[in-house]
């Protein structure tokens, strides 16, 4: 159980790292675009 929860606690924090990039500039993008879930550019 420890190895999985350390897997666990390693994927949480890069996916945390990845989103602190990724996020800023997507937000910024969703700023100019209609906010539709459907959107076609997307």
């Amino acid at each position: 159980m420890g190895l999985d929860a350390e897997k666990g606690a390693f994927g949480t924090n890069v996916c945390c790292a990845v989103a602190q990039y990724l996020i800023p500039p997507t937000l910024s993008q969703v700023k100019t675009v209609p906010l539709t879930p459907f959107s076609p550019h997307f």
